[in-house]
């Protein structure tokens, strides 16, 4: 087997597909994947959030007054236990073996004397992840035959530069500038790489000098209002240029948003291209918050009315939707006009067809459950064993209504929903186990939110082809998927996104832990490579390249600053005027 590695290829690919027979090209994650498979090595089972109440106990076991992070533990015990977690896997990534010996800052030793108790109880993360894979390396041989990087292997972490020593390592040379010379994009090319080496011309005041270019379409910038906008003109404009484009290959890069895209191609008969568009207000997800917080005394007659509207509920909506009504009317539950209707709709109930004394029973101890359960004071936080049953008996409902449904897509989202339930209520027995007897409001809604994450995707929308036709539209997320040419990029939403902000760590602290093996990666390199990750969409472009920016993002890449600092004079077009003008951006053929 031949692997293929490179740092952003763990997502979509900006490439053709093709066939391989005994080579893959992945990310990271990828081939760790691969390698813990060739090993032997038993896959992740822990969620983060499930690793989290792990570490959580580990720092309740281990808390005293004179810890450094009593006081905010106090007052936050799982963001404080979350951002440990976080700089305890990164110790991993960058070598830790999990003691720290000789002097160290009080903070250090904390963190190692935690980790005495963590290691026997918090699951693994990458960190632990890389370091078993490489002493199982030691011994074993894997099918892997060579490994071709990507990316140079000092761009990788010391560990895994440890355990690409056990492979044949080539390294393929990085993306070039490979335009047509004399070009707009070639100058651009070259001057972006020529400012990455500090190597652009400059004036007697020291700044850059601009290369003036000629405006000849092969790099164009679009600028918009709205990013509904855009999307409109990118995907009317490829409409158009599809015809001619079978035998070239077109990326499109969106690194947010990108559902967006897809569904502006969707409306012109252009196939989708697979961008995630999560959520986590999906209605199925907001069943197992909802049914919650109908715990909480007193009654919150919003919360109410929510379930009883909700699009899905483990009550049957023939049931909610009338006393939701009567909640709009007169809110709460008890009184004569809730009691009337709730009698007139069980009366109801019996002249349905099919409908049997069994079948009554369960319906009558349903609503009994729902409305008439017992109530907790925040201040004093719900019973986990309460809280543990709601997550069961909404579980056991996802459960029956997914073994009901017919359709694919849907059955995934009621599958999603229903992981969601059932990893509460492994981590309220964490909690449990550790000797936390209640929760409240504040921490309830803290785990539901670590489960739920960004939500879930659309489903019913996947990546997509047309018939008899080459895949010339390709699409990606990450800038540094870029390895190999194509014809034209086009950078959609070019907008800034966040970043490190630095270690928590003082500099002596980190000269401590490097003498303890813990080489964290300097922030200096790791913003060099960031820089040149970003060059890659541009250099890969040899033909085209189109930018697209909004004026409703709150800032611009850097890259963009970059672009500003050392060319002039490119074809600059307002979406909003091409898209009532129907003037189509440029001809890619």
């Amino acid at each position: 087997m031949r692997i293929k590695l490179g740092l952003g290829l763990d997502g979509m690919k900006p490439k053709r597909i093709q066939s391989t027979l005994g080579e893959k090209e992945v990310g990271p994650i990828g081939f760790l994947t691969i390698l813990e498979t060739q090993c032997g090595i038993a896959a992740v089972a822990d969620s983060t959030t499930t690793r989290i109440i792990q570490y959580l106990a580990c720092l309740q076991e281990m808390d005293t007054p004179d810890r450094f992070y009593h006081q905010s533990f106090a007052v936050d015990q799982f963001n404080v236990a979350r951002t440990l977690l976080q700089w305890r896997d990164s110790w991993y990534e960058a070598g830790w073996s999990g003691q720290l010996e000789g002097e160290v800052s009080l903070r250090l030793k904390d963190m190692a004397d935690i980790e005495q108790s963590a290691k026997e109880v918090v699951g693994n993360g990458l960190g632990e992840r890389l370091q078993n894979v490489l002493s199982a390396l030691d011994n074993q041989k894997t099918q892997i035959e060579q490994v071709f990087l990507l990316d140079s292997l000092a761009s990788f972490s010391p560990l895994w530069q440890q355990i690409l020593k056990h492979f044949t390592v080539t390294t393929e040379v990085d993306l070039k500038p490979s335009a047509k010379q004399g070009s707009d994009l070639s100058l651009l090319q070259n001057s972006l790489q020529q400012l990455s080496t500090q190597s652009l011309a400059k004036g007697d005041d020291g700044s850059v000098n601009k290369i003036k270019l000629a405006g000849d379409n092969s790099f164009v910038v679009i600028k918009a209002r709205s990013k509904a906008v855009s999307a409109r003109l990118i995907s009317q404009w490829l409409a158009k240029e599809s015809e001619s484009l079978h035998d070239k290959t077109v990326a499109l890069l969106a690194s947010q948003s990108g559902g967006e895209i897809d569904e502006a191609l969707e409306a012109v008969d252009l196939p989708r291209l697979g961008f995630e568009s999560l959520s986590p207000w999906r209605p199925v997800l907001q069943v197992l918050p909802i049914t919650l917080d109908l715990l909480w005394a007193p009654l919150n007659p919003e919360i109410l009315l929510q379930f009883l509207m909700h699009p899905v509920g483990p009550l049957v909506a023939r049931i909610r939707k009338p006393l939701a009504k009567i909640v709009a009317q007169s809110p709460g539950i008890g009184g004569e006009k809730w009691q009337d209707k709730l009698d007139e709709l069980l009366e109801n109930e019996k002249l349905r067809e099919y409908f049997t004394e069994k079948d009554f029973k369960q319906l009558n101890a349903d609503i009994k459950y729902w409305f008439d359960s017992e109530r907790y004071d925040p201040n004093e936080g719900l019973p986990i064993e309460v809280a543990k049953q709601r997550c069961i008996k909404v579980a056991n409902w996802l459960a029956q209504q997914q073994a009901k449904i017919q359709d694919d897509s849907m059955r995934s989202l009621f599958g999603a929903a229903h992981s969601q339930a059932s990893e509460l209520n492994t981590a309220l027995s964490n909690l449990l186990e550790g000797g936390t007897t209640n929760i409240k409001p504040e921490q309830l809604r803290y785990l539901l939110d670590q489960l739920t994450g960004s939500g879930t995707g659309i489903v019913d929308k996947y990546s997509e082809c047309l018939a008899d036709q080459p895949k010339w539209l390709v699409g990606t997320q990450q800038a540094d998927s870029f390895n190999q040419a194509v014809d034209s990029v086009i950078w959609w939403d070019l907008q800034a996104q966040g970043s490190d902000s630095g270690y928590a760590w003082s500099s002596k602290e980190v000269q401590q832990l490097a003498k303890q093996g813990v080489l964290l990666p300097e922030l200096d390199k790791q913003l060099q490579h960031q820089a040149l990750s970003w060059l890659k969409p541009i250099n890969a472009a040899t033909e085209s390249l189109v930018l697209v920016l909004h004026d409703s993002d709150e800032a611009h890449h850097p890259l963009w600053d970059q672009i500003n600092s050392c060319v002039e004079n490119w074809h600059e077009i307002s979406a909003e005027d091409s898209v009532l003008t129907k003037e189509p951006i440029i001809s890619l053929n």
